[in-house]
């Protein structure tokens, strides 16, 4: 990837995963620091069937119940700092020269609603089906489905299918929240 002029790699990594075990992961983190990305942003899994309706398909038995994602999700965070990444925020890691540790140092760090970022601007757009794009008025999401989005797009119309208006509250509330 860096041989075709990428010059930043950022990894997103998902742990409690169905089945996964620490032995999995570690084997996980090993792949993932031997591609050396610059950044990896570290979740845990979200299982929320009556929103995503194909986790249905998942026996919620495989799952590792709380204090075996903490596990893994300590473990995690041992391996990204052991292997010279600097934690930014909660779930962020980053190598000690990248803008997001440097951003964090200086306190412009930002988050929105992808992750940690170091970007100052008030506008964000979401390309792609269930993107979502943040502008100073509020949010608008694409509409989720593949198939739904692109018979949009061939349409010639926007994305969009819903969204959220900010009321004065909702941006004050919003400051709070990055503020802390």
């Amino acid at each position: 990837i860096r041989s075709a002029g990428i010059d930043s790699i950022n990894l997103d990594l998902i742990y409690g995963l169905p089945h996964q075990s620490k032995e999995s992961f570690a084997a996980t983190l090993e792949q993932i620091t031997a591609l050396e990305p610059d950044r990896v942003a570290m979740f845990g899994y979200a299982h929320v069937p009556w929103m995503a309706r194909r986790q249905i398909l998942i026996d919620e038995r495989s799952l590792p119940d709380a204090r075996k994602r903490r596990e893994l999700l300590e473990l995690g965070r041992h391996h990204f700092s052991a292997n010279g990444m600097t934690a930014v925020g909660i779930d962020h890691f980053a190598r000690p020269d990248d803008p997001l540790v440097i951003a964090a140092k200086k306190r412009i760090l930002r988050r929105n609603f992808q992750g940690y970022t170091e970007d100052q601007s008030a506008v964000l757009i979401g390309i792609g089906a269930s993107a979502i794009s943040r502008f100073p008025q509020g949010y608008a999401q694409n509409a989720a489905g593949t198939s739904t989005y692109k018979e949009i797009i061939a349409n010639n119309k926007l994305g969009t299918c819903r969204g959220h208006h900010m009321d004065r509250d909702d941006a004050l509330l919003g400051f709070v929240i990055e503020q802390l």
